[in-house]
């Protein structure tokens, strides 16, 4: 291993700086030669991801901040993506309730069945 890529909301803004160059410093303490980086956008990293396992349908990034969603050709995310604030410790059918209320506005009413692939952090 030469080179590790950290991505996820969580590794966006300040924070994802910082725990970037924490990590590194731990790989460096421990003298196994690797690097660090941050990806490109690294708060859709989990989505394009998830998008890449669907081919064509929907993805969801279930986020512990959101809950992010897009429509998916050739397994890539294409048009507008979908953010709702994730629902926090709540019960799982409020969690699930949420899930839907992403889903929704990508859906084609009276369309076919619509492959979904999930990340589920939430």
């Amino acid at each position: 291993m030469q080179r590790i890529m950290l991505g996820g909301g969580t590794i966006r803004g300040e924070l994802g700086h910082l725990l970037v160059s924490e990590a590194q410093e731990v790989v460096d303490v421990a003298g196994v030669g690797v690097t660090v980086h941050r990806v490109p956008e690294p708060e859709s990293l989990v989505l394009r991801g998830v998008a890449a396992t669907v081919g064509d349908g929907v993805a969801i990034d279930c986020g512990g901040t959101n809950l992010t969603a897009s429509r998916v050709r050739h397994g890539r995310p294409v048009g507008d993506v979908q953010v709702i604030p994730a629902p926090g410790r709540v019960r799982a059918d409020d969690v699930l309730d949420t899930i839907v209320r992403s889903l929704l506005p990508l859906l084609v009413p009276g369309a076919e069945i619509v492959p979904v692939a999930l990340a589920l952090a939430t």
